[in-house]
């Protein structure tokens, strides 16, 4: 099965996805700007994932551990409800419309979870939190992690952010992908070309 086949440049340093994706600084980001930003369609990508209120705090971790392992991402939650939109001969899944809040008890309350149910613990997090008479969302900036790879312990799995999806891969590919210790500002091209279902192994090319 194949997933992934462009060498891509990954420059290895935080990023702050709140910012890059609202446009604004983060603790400046209103319920509101999150409303306009869903008023149109919005797909997924290889660093953005959304969640509806309703999902369960056990589903969110292994999204937060891929964006650790790999070039981290946001990750919000009380999207709208998925659905499926017509482009051109394309089926796509986008959300849109209203947000679906969810609750969970604030930010302080996820924290803890996180730390709870991700090993090594992650660092660097940033949440914002929304929190209204009908529920609450929540913005997570996820940056690349420096001390990768993070397993969730729900489930005793390591995950990578392949596309749209947190795909399951052995640790000792994490391994080959990252040092545990990052060098700040490294540049390496990483191309993930093959994804073997029967052997769980995951065949890549890399250079520095």
């Amino acid at each position: 099965m194949r997933y992934y086949n462009k060498k891509k440049k990954t420059k290895l340093m935080n990023s702050n996805y709140i910012e890059k994706i609202f446009g604004k600084p983060r603790n400046e980001v209103k319920l509101s700007d999150i409303e306009e930003y869903f008023s149109t369609p919005q797909e997924e990508s290889s660093v953005i994932e959304f969640k509806s209120g309703e999902v369960e705090i056990n589903d969110i971790f292994k999204e937060i551990t891929a964006f650790l392992n790999t070039e981290g991402g946001l990750l919000i939650i009380g999207a709208p409800r998925e659905t499926k939109k017509e482009l051109g001969k394309n089926i796509i899944k986008v959300c849109e419309g209203n947000l679906t809040f969810s609750n969970f008890k604030n930010k302080d309350w996820l924290y803890q979870k996180i730390a709870s149910n991700i090993v090594p613990i992650p660092t660097d997090l940033k949440i914002e939190e929304f929190l209204t008479e009908n529920g609450n969302v929540f913005l997570i900036d996820i940056p690349q992690s420096l001390s990768p790879p993070h397993q969730s312990s729900s489930d005793g799995k390591y995950y990578l952010r392949l596309e749209r999806d947190a795909k399951p891969a052995p640790h000792g590919i994490i391994q080959a992908l990252f040092n545990k210790r990052r060098v700040p500002l490294l540049s390496t091209d990483i191309a993930i070309t093959e994804i073997n279902d029967e052997n769980d192994n995951i065949l890549i090319n890399s250079s520095c």
